[in-house]
């Protein structure tokens, strides 16, 4: 049977930005060009309680919950945990675009973007991560070993080039080819983290222990024991953390498409395209310390059911750990058939 107390206070979430952008164009013959640059500076204030900020309680049935039996697990946000936090962050972008027509029939867009964003920090210090959680016995932050963002940003690779084109084939408006494809790099701004910044010690910190060997009655004295363990940057089994892999790959989709256009009547035509995207180094969340998967009866175990192995660090707990490790893929066919209205259809 499972408690859970609602965290129900006030919770504030404000995000400032400050935005400052500039564009150009510039027409030379056959060609448009067009250019500019902007200035982005995000920062997301997040002051509010924690997910199982005011306790979760379970027992092992409704007769032990009745009876006030020992509970089998224990959930709590101890005391002096501070979740509030002030991200910075800033983005910059740059671009450069030729609409170059070649031929009265043909016309070629040539793009590049460049957008480098970067690596999100807190206003007072308050940074608490992995660099190599594989292998981390305390959390990096600005007083163990000078870590003062939550993870290095990919943003200075982040180039991103375009190409279109638009051609009429016979040059009477009737049969049209477009195609067009580009680079389209993500990023990891402020809103994104919002969980990931507010739960590692020293700042906040969150008690979850299985089979604590104390009743609810006993659970505020337990939780104020254990409070000094838990917001300590030394790691320890029963550690509950979120964190973002440090040193993240270029985060990126290709786009691409390609239609034919074909003018069936004065007044219909028919448009037959394909729709391609590749995303790389995708965002992926899941327990980066988990127990390793296990053999027993001629049956594989993934997770914790057997437990006979160590954790790939056994001096951590339970890590929500985003990588970008993951890959999307999407293929469509579009199929349109036009009217234009006449004599009222």
């Amino acid at each position: 049977m499972l408690f859970r107390s609602g965290a129900d206070q006030p919770s504030f979430r404000i995000q400032n930005k400050w935005a400052i952008s500039q564009s150009f164009s510039l027409s030379r013959g056959d060609h448009s060009f067009k250019f500019g640059g902007s200035w982005d500076k995000n920062g997301f204030n997040n002051n509010g309680p924690a997910a199982g900020a005011f306790g979760q309680f379970q027992w092992g049935s409704a007769l032990n919950f009745l009876t006030d039996a020992n509970l089998e697990n224990l959930t709590a946000e101890v005391p002096g945990a501070d979740t509030a936090r002030t991200v910075r962050q800033q983005v910059y972008g740059f671009y450069f675009q030729d609409d170059w027509r070649l031929r009265s029939n043909f016309s070629l867009n040539l793009g590049l973007r460049y957008e480098p964003w970067t690596s999100p920090g807190e206003k007072w210090g308050r940074v608490s991560t992995y660099r190599d959680y594989l292998h981390q016995t305390e959390f990096s932050n600005p007083k163990t070993d000078g870590t003062d963002t939550y993870f290095d940003s990919p943003g200075e690779t982040t180039f991103s080039p375009r190409i279109g084109l638009a051609w009429d084939v016979n040059g009477d408006g009737k049969t049209a080819i477009r195609a067009g494809g580009g680079i389209f790099h993500l990023m990891l701004l402020t809103p994104y983290l919002n969980t990931v910044t507010r739960k590692n010690p020293p700042d906040a910190g969150t008690l979850i222990v299985n089979s604590p060997g104390v009743n609810l009655a006993g659970a505020g004295q337990y939780v104020n024991s254990r409070t000094a363990e838990t917001l300590s940057t030394k790691l320890n089994p029963n550690t509950f953390s979120e964190a973002i892999q440090f040193d993240l790959k270029p985060m990126y989709e290709i786009k691409y498409n390609f239609t034919i256009e074909r003018q069936l009547l004065s007044d219909l035509s028919l448009a037959v395209g394909y729709i391609g995207n590749r995303g790389t180094h995708l965002t992926l969340k899941s327990d980066g310390n988990a127990y390793p998967s296990e053999t027993a009866g001629g049956r594989t175990f993934v997770g914790p059911r057997l437990r006979t192995a160590p954790r790939p660090n056994p001096n951590n707990g339970v890590i929500t750990y985003s990588t970008s490790d993951a890959k999307s893929f999407y293929d469509a066919m579009t199929v349109e058939l036009k009217k234009r209205i006449s004599h009222g259809f």
